[in-house]
């Protein structure tokens, strides 16, 4: 698969039937040879060649999910779903057997059977989390919200403690149950947690419920106690930028230690914020007095320089971030604004260093913006 990854396909298909192989080429051989047909986008020949391996394999499972599958982006949903459930035939006991016949029913619109599908998927395994979070997305939808946390309890064991718990809470919020939901959330804050984006979620619901107070004085007791995550603290930042609280944040900042990371946390969701809102004033006095606190970090260096530049001080920008070639734990984002600022005081021979230093970063792929000023 290394040669059609590479676009070498023709080589990569005739690195499926080699001359050992003369006189019958091994079924997983071929299989690979029609998913690489399907890859160059030959859907009709890689269809037309696993229809022949299931003639003569009619039980290998997985050509019946590969052809499943080119049914479905063929368009072909009853076809689809008629390979789909030769699945459940052959190995009815594979969770992932249901799993495909639920995404063709859903192709089909027949909702109601795919999440009896879904459910006997994870009843079979409680772990087959495609299944999970497919129903629980079908469940919640269609606002079946105690069907919803039934299922969260089945594949809950097999989740972060903080994903569960926030999952639960943005349900229990959606059901309108208030102590149940901040009980929850009061949990997910306790767990480690990647990111808050599902606190994020869990926080949306209970606003729109118009429970922002207890909201936020449930999480600024855990904050001030020292029992919430860092993101918690951003979750509350979040809501008090919603209400447009800039004291409010700062007030929260000062609170933290600047050695935790729930400062780091804190405080990168305050300076953007600011720079959202080009508080100049605040922006400046701020930053001046931790400038050394605020440059230790890169991702707090960054958003600064990301603040200025939003506020149009393109200079103040470039000086900033004048120490951007020595730095060795960046991101290719981290560049956009002071590429912008260089830009606009017309420094192309700045840009293009920069752009070029930052493209050069292992996850460079992933900032489209800094391609842009490059070309």
């Amino acid at each position: 698969m290394f040669l059609a990854s590479c676009g070498r396909f023709a080589e990569a298909i005739a690195a499926c039937a080699p001359d050992a192989f003369a006189e019958r080429v091994p079924v997983q051989l071929r299989v690979r040879a029609s998913i690489i047909d399907s890859q160059r986008g030959e859907l009709d020949t890689a269809i037309l060649k696993i229809r022949e391996i299931l003639d003569e394999d009619p039980d290998n499972a997985f050509a019946w999910s590969q052809l499943a599958e080119w049914w479905q982006q063929k368009g072909e949903h009853a076809k689809a779903l008629s390979a789909a459930k030769r699945l459940i035939e052959i190995a009815p006991r594979a969770p992932a057997s249901w799993g495909y016949v639920a995404e063709c029913l859903a192709n089909q619109g027949k909702l109601d059977e795919c999440k009896t599908h879904l459910q006997r998927s994870i009843e079979l395994d409680p772990s087959y989390l495609y299944g999970g979070y497919a129903l629980l997305s079908l469940q919640t939808d269609a606002a079946e919200y105690d069907d919803a946390l039934r299922t969260l309890s089945i594949v809950g064991p097999h989740l972060t403690d903080h994903e569960r718990c926030a999952r639960e809470a943005r349900l229990q919020a959606l059901a309108n149950r208030q102590d149940e939901s901040l009980a929850a959330l009061r949990r997910a804050t306790h767990a480690i947690a990647e990111s808050a984006a599902l606190l994020i979620d869990a926080a949306d619901a209970m606003l729109r419920n118009g429970w922002a107070e207890p909201l936020k004085s449930q999480l600024s007791e855990e904050i001030k106690a020292g029992r919430a995550s860092p993101a918690a603290v951003f979750v509350l930042i979040d809501v008090l930028t919603r209400e447009a609280k800039l004291s409010a944040i700062e007030e929260l900042c000062n609170s933290l230690d600047p050695a935790s990371p729930h400062w780091a946390e804190g405080v990168s969701a305050y300076v953007e914020a600011l720079g959202e809102a080009k508080a100049e004033d605040r922006i400046d006095t701020f930053v001046k007095p931790r400038a050394d606190l605020l440059r230790r970090q890169s991702r707090t260096w960054g958003l600064v320089g990301g603040a200025y530049e939003q506020c149009g001080w393109l200079h103040e920008t470039v000086a900033w971030m004048s120490d951007w070639p020595n730095r060795d734990d960046t991101q290719p984002h981290q560049f956009v604004s002071l590429a912008l600022a260089q830009l606009q005081l017309g420094e192309l021979e700045q840009v293009r260093a920069i752009v070029e230093h930052a493209l050069a970063l292992p996850v460079a792929a992933a900032t489209d913006p800094l391609r842009v000023l490059g070309a």
